[in-house]
């Protein structure tokens, strides 16, 4: 008799309303956004093609980007990473059909030999911020 009296009991416990539920999951969710974006770094690259020409890899870039180009010292080529030094930012400005401004930068890269007019994949490190950070740039 009992046992049928504490299954009624168990049948008839109130539970929480579904919008109870809904905010307890939500606000979990959030907690566990927050947390990961102000642990975790995110790492964002500078990715161009180059030409390999006169013992220089010259690259096209945007003027925005010219510094992250300049401020860096390495660069990544076919997976392999390189030291370089700026030799050269040309004075020309070239202007594309969506009116971004792009310059030339040469760039001397240590113990690097290739074919003049060998296009190679670059890849530069720009920034390397948490994501919070990202996130109030962005804001």
């Amino acid at each position: 008799m009992n046992d049928i009296l504490d299954i009624e009991l168990i049948i008839k416990r109130s539970r929480y309303s579904f919008v109870y539920n809904i905010g307890v999951i939500f606000l979990t969710l959030s907690l566990v956004f927050v947390y990961v974006s102000c642990v975790y770094n995110y790492k964002t690259y500078f990715i161009s093609k180059g030409v390999f020409k006169d013992e220089c890899i010259e690259l096209l870039v945007q003027l925005d980007d010219i510094k992250y180009v300049v401020d860096n010292n390495i660069l990544k080529i076919d997976g392999v990473f390189y030291e370089y030094n700026v030799k050269e930012i040309s004075e020309n400005l070239y202007v594309d059909e969506f009116y971004n401004n792009y310059k030339y930068v040469y760039l001397k890269i240590n113990n690097f030999s290739s074919i003049n007019n060998y296009v190679y994949d670059v890849k530069l490190q720009k920034e390397n911020k948490k994501i919070i950070e990202y996130i109030k740039d962005y804001l």
